[in-house]
C-alpha cells in the first residue's frame, strides 16, 4: 500500500521562523518540481489493498533527488536531512517525524 496524495507538513509559520532564504535551491526545486504529478504517475505501481502502509512517495522522490544532487549515499543523504533544516522542508519532514521517517539501510 502507498499514499496517494501528501499533506503539507509545514505551516507557515513553521517556515517564516526556519527558511530564511528563500532563493536557496532546494526551497526553490520544492517550489516548482510537480509532487502530485510525480506521487500520481508513481502510485500505478503500487497495489493499494495489499500490504503494509509504505513511506511516502513524496519523502523517498525527494531523498532521490537529495541523494543525486549531493552525490550522496543513502546513509548520508539520511543523516544531512535529520540536520538540515532547507533538506526537511524540501523532503516535507516534520520535526515530530525526523528520528523515525526513514532507515537508510531499507
Amino acid at each position: 500500500m502507498i499514499e496517494s496524495s501528501f499533506e503539507e507538513a509545514f505551516s507557515r509559520e513553521w517556515v517564516k521562523t526556519q527558511i530564511n532564504d528563500s532563493n536557496n535551491e532546494l526551497v526553490i526545486f520544492r517550489q516548482v518540481i510537480p509532487w502530485q504529478f510525480i506521487i500520481n504517475q508513481l502510485t500505478q505501481f503500487y497495489d493499494s489493498n495489499s500490504g503494509r502502509l509504505g513511506k511516502p512517495l513524496r519523502v523517498m522522490v525527494a531523498l532521490l533527488i537529495l541523494s543525486r544532487l549531493r552525490s550522496l549515499s543513502d546513509e548520508k543523504v539520511v543523516e544531512r536531512v535529520k540536520e538540515n533544516r532547507y533538506m526537511q522542508y524540501f523532503c516535507n519532514v516534520p520535526d515530530a517525524e525526523l528520528a523515525t521517517f526513514v532507515n537508510p539501510s531499507v
